[in-house]
């Protein structure tokens, strides 16, 4: 059967779920326990970038590798789950604001922030359906697809193209490029944010746009200033960038940076390989420690009202749905293995076919 979309193959996908398993809504609830994580994470990141003023730079390197990657996913998660109101419920927009405000530092990009307050619900919601340059042109206007910009923005030259095409798989370059691209990413997605924020702002001022655009512009723009602003100040305190260098280093390793575990996260959930499906999960063990039970992320597409601490109990209630035909793969390894031979790397693919 073909499917026309990404979003429409999770809708179906839901609806066949529901009916083999209505008991499915007992996993419908919040998830508290993750209130004392929002209290403890940024206070912890703090103190690691304290410390790590005094510390060597391949110190710095090892504790960014392994305790700092995994802080910021856990932010990341926690502003997840805050996007789909899976922790406290719904709220105020205002106190909204301040909580994921909260969460997103400290850290040395606004992205986290921008996306999951902003655009992760149309990521489920449009899944498949923005092209690159609409989802560029339009993030202000109205809520995109914006992971087309900021996992997969390099991957992709046109709709249905990617960067990697002209490089033959089973090339190294393949794997050199790719270790290298959440670095590259980042810069450009902070370009990019920027460039924007200044030109809608005066756009707003000329009276081009209506005050709810202003007023995002604005919250953007607050956020880069909070963002330097205390990377600043830890210099002060400190008299070294070490701490910020923690914090970017922490940050560019949890996008995948020199071919870090989270690389086979992020380039296995909406990447369509060999499987041919825009969704899939990695259920190694590792996989499901590291990134907090997000990988069950076929899961999470088609139930996005369970928290992701309960995504694992899904494949248990409705077997049939996720042992047939659903993709999975080993871990990290199999993953960069297959991105490795395999042509066929496109994110949100467009006119799936599928049993």
């Amino acid at each position: 059967m073909n499917y026309s979309n990404a979003s429409e193959w999770h809708n179906i996908r839901r609806s066949r779920g529901f009916r083999l398993c209505p008991s499915i809504k007992s996993l419908f609830k919040k998830d508290a326990s993750l209130i004392i994580q929002i209290f403890l994470n940024p206070i912890l990141q703090l103190i690691i970038a304290y410390f790590c003023s005094r510390l060597n730079y391949l110190t710095i390197l090892v504790i960014s590798w392994s305790i700092g990657s995994f802080l910021v996913f856990m932010k990341s998660n926690l502003l997840h789950e805050m996007s789909h109101n899976l922790i406290f419920g719904k709220m105020s927009s205002n106190i909204k604001t301040i909580i994921m405000t909260w969460i997103s530092i400290p850290n040395v990009s606004s992205e986290l922030y921008y996306y999951y307050r902003f655009h992760h619900l149309a990521h489920h919601k449009q899944f498949g359906k923005d092209d690159l340059e609409e989802s560029i042109f339009n993030h202000y206007i109205r809520p995109v697809d914006m992971d087309t910009i900021i996992f997969f923005r390099l991957l992709r030259i046109r709709k249905k193209d990617h960067l990697l095409s002209n490089i033959p798989k089973g090339n190294f370059i393949r794997i050199v490029y790719i270790g290298l691209i959440p670095a590259i990413n980042w810069v450009n997605y902070f370009l990019l944010i920027i460039g924007f924020n200044i030109f809608y702002l005066f756009q707003s001022i000329k009276g081009n746009h209506d005050h709810s655009i202003t007023k995002k512009v604005l919250n953007d723009f607050s956020q880069i200033i909070l963002v330097f602003g205390l990377n600043i100040f830890l210099y002060i305190i400190t008299n070294s960038w070490k701490p910020s260098l923690y914090l970017s280093l922490s940050y560019i390793f949890f996008k995948g940076f020199l071919w870090h575990p989270y690389l086979a996260f992020w380039l296995s959930i909406h990447q369509t390989g060999k499987s041919g499906e825009p969704t899939q999960s990695v259920y190694s063990p590792f996989m499901r420690f590291i990134t907090l039970d997000m990988c069950f992320h076929v899961e999470h597409h088609d139930f996005p009202q369970i928290p992701v601490k309960s995504l694992s109990g899904i494949r248990r209630l409705i077997p049939e749905l996720y042992n047939h035909g659903s993709p999975i793969k080993k871990g990290y390894w199999s993953t960069l293995k297959e991105y490795y031979i395999n042509d066929n790397w496109v994110y949100g693919r467009h006119n799936i076919d599928l049993p």
